[in-house]
């Protein structure tokens, strides 16, 4: 008898036992992933859900393949948890997942701006994660030869299958007792978990793993495409509405029949413009018009997301998808390069990085444009400097009588750490190119950190490449007879003033901000404060050219009308004026002189045209117009 007990006990110690203790082992390492992510609102309720239901189906496999599902679903959760962490250091938001299959050529062509977002405790998780493995692998094993006792995993599984279900309807109990009034719907927490208006937002209430529930049941079973009929009639019902009226003001047709250029530059921001280092673009800001509360929102498309808005006044879609590389064929009726194609323009657009990123060659070639530039069209290397696709495609565009040209920029892209980490994937010219700005930098700012150093060092290359182009034009004499606009696209990735004091000390701002200038050498030098946006661009040039357009397709305002109240937005939602702010988190808040009924018409407004460019685009809505 004593013997039977004996056995007993030693295959339990040897099976059951041992495979509890991974359990316990890697459950314990999983939370601690977790706490990367601040404690969810509504609690770890889908955390645990998704854990629990990956251990009870673990304890229930047979030998071998048990320790490979685990070891394949630790390793892939902690990347997936670890690749959002990195993610949203960048773009203060969460990807999701069909945005990373779709792009992942793109993320591998960015490889090093993605390392520099990485920090030394991502690699101590990693480290953790194959210590965890290691130690399960081993003891599992060890144990392999030992006979499994199947009711007792089987009473474990049932155990955490239950756990799981108490938790979905714990969830459910908790976001059903904090629902309010059924008129204040868009201000609920229901709101935020039905329709998902914010990753950062969403994960903030209900956790990251809330987030991957949600976006394995977008990505995987629910269809891309549904209600196409309902959207349409949508699509047909607001552009019935929306007003054609022309605006007149005072700044209607400055700039009629002038040539037009538009310099998109990566990551532009104040800290790049300097009296000494980028004098040519200081010249521009304070000889142009600057609009000093300008914001340019890092979307999940990133920069194309910005080249949306500007060209076709559309607010992209946010759903996982970059708008310009999922739906490149779509037909969109409204652009700058169409309306001034139609005026007799000669169009071109110029990018000194491969065409394929984001679809552009694709996008373009559907476009107005009468062709799209990128280094291969000019003879120079992938990923060149500012400095040498402006000075070289400068004499392109200059040599023409009546033109509209577009440049995308590069040179201010991450990573900004290559003075001590040489970027592999920049061209050789361009990393001897900055490196020599970076010893003019050090001699007159001698303490700042290296990202800002690395920074303004590409923003020197933008500023040489602008005079450049001022040389050509003034060569040709299209000078005096050209308006230029300059804006940054998106803010510096995984850039945060808090963490660049000293520096921003020493150059005396106060805080980052995006510029945009319009410039022509017959205007006034002004600012204006009035706040506003991307989409805004398109109404404001197209009035200042006193060009025709179809108003309704334009989903911006011209920035100089005395009606439009200005405001800009982020990608997780907030609205921002200088006479209300607005978000999921805080709500509404007004200042004097504004009643909440008008915060809530330019609210209302704003969650109506991301919902109906969302349809336009995702319906192709013009393709059979």
């Amino acid at each position: 008898m004593t013997d039977i007990i004996k056995k007993i006990h030693k295959r339990l110690i040897n099976s059951t036992a041992i495979k509890t203790i991974i359990t316990i082992l890697v459950f314990i390492y999983l939370f601690v992933l977790n706490w990367y992510f601040s404690l969810p609102i509504y609690g770890y309720y889908h955390q645990l859900v998704i854990v629990l239901t990956i251990l009870a189906i673990w304890m229930v496999l047979p030998k071998i393949a048990d320790i490979i599902f685990l070891s394949l679903f630790t390793s892939i959760y902690s990347f997936y948890l670890l690749a959002q962490i990195v993610y949203y250091r960048g773009f203060e938001s969460y990807f999701y997942l069909r945005y990373g299959l779709s792009m992942r050529n793109e993320v591998v062509g960015v490889i090093s701006s993605v390392f520099e977002l990485i920090r030394p405790l991502d690699y101590l998780m990693i480290i953790m994660m194959i210590i965890v493995l290691i130690i399960s692998v081993y003891l599992r094993i060890i144990s392999l030869k030992r006979k499994t006792n199947i009711r007792i995993n089987l009473i474990v599984s049932l155990s955490f299958l239950i756990l799981v279900i108490a938790s979905l309807f714990g969830f459910q109990h908790k976001l059903a007792s904090t629902d309010i009034d059924s008129f204040l719907y868009n201000e609920s927490d229901r709101y935020v978990y039905d329709t998902l208006p914010s990753t950062e937002v969403y994960v903030d209430k209900f956790g990251i793993n809330a987030f991957l529930l949600r976006d394995l049941y977008d990505t995987l079973l629910e269809a891309r495409l549904h209600d196409y009929d309902d959207k349409i009639k949508a699509i047909d019902e607001y552009l019935l509405k929306k007003t054609t009226n022309k605006n007149i003001n005072d700044y209607t047709g400055i700039f009629k029949d002038k040539n037009l250029i538009i310099i998109q530059a990566e990551s532009l921001t104040n800290i790049g413009i300097d009296s000494e280092l980028t004098p040519t673009l200081q010249y521009f800001m304070d000889t142009g018009m600057y609009f000093s509360n300008f914001s340019a929102p890092l979307l999940p498309g990133s920069t194309s997301d910005t080249e949306i808005m500007i060209q076709n006044s559309l607010y992209p879609k946010t759903d996982g998808y970059a708008t310009m590389h999922a739906y490149a064929t779509n037909t969109y009726p409204l652009t700058l390069a169409k309306v001034f194609k139609d005026n007799d323009y000669k169009t071109d657009i110029f990018h000194n990085n491969y065409g394929t990123y984001y679809n552009r060659n694709v996008f373009y070639g559907n476009d107005a444009y009468d062709k799209f530039f990128e280094p291969v069209e000019l003879g120079l290397e992938d990923m060149c400097s500012d400095l040498t696709m402006l000075g070289y495609s400068s004499w392109i565009v200059a040599e023409k009588e009546k033109f509209f040209s577009y440049f995308i920029t590069y040179s201010g892209h991450q990573p900004y750490n290559f003075i001590s980490t040489k970027d592999l994937t920049m061209a050789q010219s361009a990393y001897d190119e900055y490196m020599g700005y970076v010893k003019v930098i050090d001699e007159k700012y001698p303490n700042l950190d290296e990202f800002t150093r690395a920074y303004l060092a590409k923003s020197i290359s933008l500023d040489r490449g602008l005079e450049q182009l001022m040389i050509a034009l003034d060569t040709y004499g299209r000078l005096d007879d050209t308006v230029i606009v300059i804006f940054g696209d998106h803010m510096i990735k995984g850039y945060k003033d808090a963490e660049h004091q000293d520096s921003l000390e020493i150059l005396d701002i106060s805080e980052a901000t995006i510029p945009l200038i319009i410039w022509n050498s017959a205007i006034s030098s002004s600012v204006i404060d009035k706040y506003c946006n991307s989409l805004d661009v398109l109404p404001t040039l197209l009035n200042m050219f006193d060009v025709d357009y179809d108003k309704k397709l334009a989903f911006g305002f011209d920035i100089l009308d005395q009606d439009y109240i200005g405001y800009y937005f982020d990608v997780n939602g907030a609205i921002t004026s200088n006479k209300f702010y607005y978000d999921l988190i805080d709500g509404l808040l007004v200042e004097d002189g504004m009643s909440k009924s008008e915060a809530n018409y330019w609210i209302e407004y704003f969650q109506q045209i991301k919902t109906i460019s969302s349809y336009i685009i995702e319906t192709d809505y013009f393709s059979n117009k």
